[in-house]
């Protein structure tokens, strides 16, 4: 069977004893599914809203991939949307829809590569970006929101050879300074 570019392929489990050699002939979304997210507390969300003083999202983005990829972060009310049409996530806080970052991706250029197209060391990319407080508001929503992680892959100009040790891992973090004032210490 031919895989086109609109199939979405899920594998589990594999293990390569050799090299798999693949093109991409097409850019290539990566879309894994989303998380649920919810502050339950209503008296923490409000006092967390009310005493907020600043916060911005730490990434860590390492890719062990002979390839480049471009991640961003999708915050959407539902899950159907959090990999939805772009014009829901331009100025739509409001709503509960957010990106990050809010234009363009965390870009992370390929691991370092050999002679025999293997990668032997990973490209690792650190980013602060800074989020207004509409944007910290969307996390938290009454009724929660949905998350999700965006990896985007352009197409090859030819073949590609991927082994079992190559990867993409994201890891990111939100800081949040408060204002300390008696609202806090009840």
């Amino acid at each position: 069977e031919v895989i086109e570019p609109n199939h979405w392929v899920q594998i589990e489990s594999v293990n390569f004893v050799t090299q798999g050699i693949f093109q991409l002939k097409d850019n290539t979304r990566i879309e894994p599914a989303p998380i649920f997210r919810r502050l339950q507390d209503d008296e923490a969300r409000d006092r967390i809203s009310s005493n907020l003083d600043s916060a911005s999202v730490v990434t860590t983005i390492e890719n062990h991939l002979p390839i480049g990829v471009r991640v961003s972060l999708r915050v959407a009310p539902n899950a159907e949307d959090v990999y939805g049409s772009e014009d829901l996530f331009t100025n739509n806080q409001a709503n509960g829809y957010l990106r990050i970052p809010t234009e363009g991706s965390f870009e992370v250029g390929a691991g370092i590569v050999d002679a025999d197209g293997r990668v032997t060391a990973s490209t690792i990319s650190l980013q602060r970006i800074s989020l207004s407080d509409d944007d910290v508001l969307v996390f938290l929503r009454e009724d929660g929101v949905h998350t999700g992680v965006l990896v985007e892959l352009d197409q090859t100009p030819g073949d590609v050879a991927l082994l079992g040790s190559d990867f993409v891992n994201v890891v990111a973090g939100a800081e949040i300074f408060m204002e300390l004032n008696e609202d806090l210490v009840e």
